[in-house]
């Protein structure tokens, strides 16, 4: 009994400790969360504060954070205005991304105390070519080097849209899936530092030599997944050393297009509609800098046009990766144009002007004797069916028997009163009767 009594006040103070730990920790957290505000709704994960797919309808301030937080990601959420927020050492933080929000708008100084941010994405909101009218908005976003407006419909870039002078650090910016269908001018300019730029999957079906300005340093240019089928002269882009045009559609290259791209070192213009390759269509030999050129998922038409590819390029040119595909003929379907003797890129025997004068004339011919011999054939016919046109009126029978064989029977032709025949044929042999009856 003594040893029940004492197990059962063992197990009352064990619930009476457990009861006052419990309050303990109700307490701490419940300071937890007045101190720290909005810390509890987002996770810390190593150098990243992960605040996505939260329901945020601002940004919200944070007063304990690491000092190990470089990236703030506020994405998936419905912020709509980036509102001044802070974060215990924004100096620290290089990157923040409010990527897939309803943004329009940025506040004043939003980012006045990130002083080391390079990376700021915004794409996938709901900024205008109108929202860079607020020169807030540019002030704020111009302060970084790395600027992604991915997915956002900008339809067009008037004159200066990015201001020189908010934009000095800028070296890379993302304007794919913009609905982009035209650029001014003067929309992209005097970005002295910016050596990347994405136009991919817009609406733009120009590119010519004041598609960009010249004293652009760009090194990087894509972009493919535009209406661009015609390329006459690009831009003078000197330090260019990579550029995209893949799936445009581009069925002409004016010779010489791309020579002005001296230090061009990639070209890739994978997937459009280009047939055949001419000498001096593309850098092959004029630009001594090329080390890759992609031209996959052409349909190439492998014959006697491109033989010069393989009796008169230069030894010393580097074809590294370059591939040319034949579509056509079907002999040669599928095949390396690089891996075929020149013997096999033969061209049919095409017709000459006068060749095919000859075939329309004799087509012609033919067609107007056919129609003549028809005319000739129904005359013919309704002529024979003559007698048949006339109704009513007398006919004959004439009954003639042949003295010379009376054995052999009348013979009898029954044929109209008028006929002709009765009258012209005067000389009658045997007993002929005529008889006359009305139809």
């Amino acid at each position: 009994m003594t040893n029940f009594r004492q197990y059962v006040d063992t197990w009352r103070q064990i619930a009476m400790h457990t009861m006052t730990v419990s309050r303990v920790f109700v307490i701490v957290a419940i300071i937890i969360d007045i101190t720290t505000g909005y810390d509890h709704i987002c996770d810390v994960k190593a150098t990243r504060l992960d605040c996505r797919n939260r329901n945020l309808s601002s940004v919200p301030s944070f007063a304990n954070l690491p000092d190990t937080i470089t990236h703030l990601d506020f994405s998936f959420n419905n912020i709509k205005t980036v509102n001044n927020f802070s974060v215990p050492f924004p100096s620290s933080v290089v990157e923040i991304s409010f990527a897939h929000n309803i943004i329009t708008t940025i506040q004043k100084n939003v980012f006045e105390n990130f002083s080391k941010l390079e990376n700021i994405d915004l794409s996938y909101n709901k900024i205008s070519k109108d929202s860079f009218k607020n020169k807030d908005l540019d002030l704020e976003i111009g302060r970084a080097k790395r600027l992604t407006l991915q997915g956002n419909d900008l339809g067009s870039l008037e004159d200066l849209t990015f201001i020189s002078f908010y934009f000095l650090k800028l070296e890379y910016l993302d304007l794919s899936y913009c609905s982009l269908k035209s650029l001014q001018d003067m929309s992209i300019i005097n970005l002295a530092y910016l050596k990347f730029l994405n136009l991919s999957y817009n609406f733009l079906s120009d590119f010519d030599e004041d598609f960009l300005p010249g004293e652009m340093g760009l090194e990087h240019l894509d972009i493919s997944y535009n209406k661009i089928t015609t390329v006459k002269k690009v831009p003078v882009l000197i330090e260019l050393k990579v550029l995209h045009m893949d799936y445009n559609g581009i069925d002409f290259i004016k010779d010489g297009a791309f020579s002005t791209l001296l230090g061009l070192e990639v070209l890739s213009l994978v997937g459009n509609n280009m047939k055949t390759l001419r000498p001096n269509m593309l850098p092959l030999q004029s630009i001594f800098a090329l080390k890759e050129i992609r031209l996959d998922k052409n349909p190439w038409r492998c014959d006697c046009n491109m033989k010069w590819l393989l009796n008169d390029m230069d030894d010393d040119f580097n074809f590294k990766n370059f591939t040319l595909i034949c579509s056509f003929p079907s002999r040669l379907r599928g095949k390396n144009i690089f891996t075929t003797s020149s013997n096999a890129l033969t061209c049919r025997a095409e017709y000459s002007r006068l060749t095919y004068i000859l075939i329309l004339f004799f087509s012609a011919s033919f067609m107007v004797t056919g129609l003549i011999y028809a005319i000739y054939a129904k005359r013919k016919y309704f002529k024979s069916c003559k007698c048949c046109e006339k109704k009513g009126g007398d006919y004959v029978a004439v009954f003639t028997n042949d003295n010379t064989n009376a054995d052999e029977g009348t013979n009898v032709k029954i044929t109209t009163a008028d006929d002709e025949s009765l009258v012209k044929n005067e000389e009658r042999s045997g007993n002929g009767q005529v008889h006359y009856f009305d139809v």
